[in-house]
């Protein structure tokens, strides 16, 4: 790499280096100038001659860090994130990270300002309103949407290095998973019968499928004969609109249930058929396994949004209704079922986040161990 120090005036130096050739063969040369004495020039540039012989030199960026933010949603749009991603971030974006420090030129933002956010975002200070406090989990979700764009900065080369180096994340609580007592769940399933929620009720209880997986059922994906239901797609809620995607991981899996929900499954598929018959044009001839009355994609939020009510008519414990896989996972375990076994049944991508969620029912497994040990008089 080829370079020159020429002083300009006292104190200030040009500082020029060799970039290569551009498309028509000319040489591209790049200057800066620098202030201080002779040596300060020479270090500065033999820095920069370095750099370029190493793949680290990025030019100064004059984009602030909320333009360079707008930039790369539009780029990561419909290319390496899903559209759920992709909403979350352009939300929190949008709503957190750019009013607090979108006016930060993107090769300037420190370690320090990501880290200043953060204690302002968990001790409610914001520049939106004044007075928003977040949850430790919310604040890193905000987080890791940073990182994961200044990331992509430093491999467009728009600057050398992350700033997140160093950044302390702040601690999540530690939380028990909620769950319905067996009675509960029994008393759920009694009261829901009659209800348009009842097969995603059963479902949810039988297989410890996520409700996304579950409203992308259909019946194609039911093998009657060899009782098991194969999860291959999810609906997820973006803009308002359903999508259909892969399930979460791309965890494809295919979960043994009994020959009572099978029979369950059966006599709802006859119904539907049935109503699809009566109601003729006027309904939707769709495969969903849980459609409205007229065919239609449930909405997931409709489930959500409905479940809780279900809870409190039936009078039991209000819960979500992703409780109902917590509960599925603890009933499998506490019945001795090994935990590799449930992992690959609740389609989690390792066998660590089953243990992190579930890991605290277990502990009664240790009794049996003495049990065994005590037959070896051990």
């Amino acid at each position: 790499m080829r370079g020159s120090v020429t002083q300009r005036s006292p104190g200030s130096w040009r500082l020029q280096w060799y970039c290569g050739k551009n498309e028509q063969g000319r040489d591209i040369y790049h200057n800066k100038t620098i202030r201080g004495g002779k040596k300060d020039a020479q270090a500065a540039l033999h820095k920069i001659l370095v750099e370029l012989r190493e793949g680290t030199h990025v030019e100064p960026c004059s984009q602030t860090l909320g333009e360079y933010l707008s930039y790369w949603l539009k780029q990561t749009k419909n290319s390496t994130v899903t559209d759920k991603t992709h909403e979350n971030y352009s939300g929190w974006c949008n709503s957190h990270i750019i009013p607090a420090l979108g006016s930060i030129r993107l090769d300037k933002l420190k370690s320090t300002d990501i880290q200043q956010y953060i204690t302002d975002k968990l001790n409610g200070k914001s520049k939106l309103n004044g007075k928003e406090t977040l949850s430790a989990c919310s604040v890193r979700h905000h987080v890791t949407c940073l990182r994961t764009a200044l990331n992509k900065a430093v491999q467009w080369q728009l600057i050398a290095r992350s700033p997140m180096v160093g950044v302390e994340l702040p601690r999540l609580p530690k939380t028990q998973i909620e769950i319905f007592t067996e009675e509960e769940l029994r008393t759920l399933l009694t009261y829901t019968k009659t209800s348009r929620y009842y097969i995603p009720v059963v479902i949810a209880s039988a297989t410890g499928m996520r409700i996304g997986e579950i409203m992308a059922l259909e019946w194609r994906n039911i093998d009657f004969a060899r009782r098991l239901i194969h999860v291959t797609q999810a609906v997820e809620s973006t803009g308002g609109k359903m999508n259909i995607k892969p399930p979460k991981n791309n965890k494809h899996r295919s979960i043994p249930v009994t020959q009572a929900t099978m029979d369950i499954l059966r006599a709802h598929k006859i119904a539907t058929e049935q109503k699809a018959e009566s109601l003729g044009e006027s309904y939707l001839q769709n495969d969903w396994v849980s459609p409205t009355d007229y065919g239609e994609l449930m909405r997931i939020e409709s489930v959500k949004r409905f479940f809780p009510k279900l809870c409190k008519h039936a009078g039991i414990s209000i819960h979500s209704i992703h409780t109902l896989r917590h509960t599925h996972a603890s009933i499998l375990l506490n019945r001795g079922v090994p935990i590799i076994a449930v992992s690959e049944r609740l389609g989690h991508s390792s066998i660590e986040i089953t243990v992190n969620t579930y890991g605290h029912l277990m502990r009664g497994t240790q009794d049996g161990i003495v049990d065994v040990l005590g037959t070896l008089a051990l």
